[in-house]
């Protein structure tokens, strides 16, 4: 089934994996987007976007994945300063702009909701734009830490909020509903006990283990 849906053998297939993997989540605080809660006012947050990316050895999966999006009118196609990207824009019942975009850059294959994380990247990584390293929440959290490992992990305590407030509106508008605000003052003081946190993680495969 594999190899008749990708015209690879599994052999080859998995072949041109790397054998890194990362993903990213973050929230554009440049671009609002309104969440309908119950009957009252939306809920404004920042847009998410997400990225997958993954370490290739060549262009095996990127040419699959190109060669399905070939026949598609609306695709924006762009080959240029060592990056290929191929965008499609996809309406979507969310408020979220979402434009499913395929990247090959060096040794990575990009897959992300928007092409424009994928500049992001690429610009921080060639060092036009400051990355995670500059942002003082992450230089608290990296102090003392290993600078190198096989695993990193970093939370900023903004998505948690992000997401609490997400949390919290709904609770509310549903106990509203019901006529009942109990439940969600409840949660609202369980919530206060338990503040968003930030963290960041190194994991290392050494001669001791993990």
């Amino acid at each position: 089934a594999l190899e008749g849906a990708t015209g690879m053998k599994p052999e080859e297939l998995f072949g041109s994996l790397g054998g890194e993997a990362g993903a990213l989540l973050t929230l554009n605080d440049e671009k609002m987007i309104s969440i309908p809660v119950g009957q009252g006012q939306p809920l404004q947050i920042p847009e998410p976007r997400l990225a997958i990316v993954l370490t290739v050895k060549d262009d095996r999966l990127f040419d699959w994945l190109d060669g399905k999006l070939e026949d598609n009118p609306q695709v924006i196609r762009s080959d240029d300063a060592g990056l290929r990207l191929r965008v499609l824009p996809v309406p979507a019942p969310v408020p979220v702009e979402i434009r499913a975009s395929i990247a090959r850059y060096e040794d990575k294959l990009i897959l992300a909701t928007h092409d424009e994380l994928i500049r992001a990247m690429i610009a921080v990584k060639s060092g036009q734009q400051p990355g995670v390293r500059t942002n003082p929440e992450f230089a608290r959290l990296a102090r003392g830490m290993p600078e190198s490992g096989n695993s990193f992990g970093f939370v900023s305590r903004r998505l948690g909020e992000t997401l609490q407030r997400v949390q919290m509106e709904f609770l509310k508008a549903n106990a509203g509903m019901g006529g009942n605000e109990s439940p969600a003052k409840l949660i609202q003081k369980l919530a206060s006990l338990n503040a968003a946190a930030a963290a960041y993680s190194v994991a290392q495969n050494t001669t001791q283990g993990w």
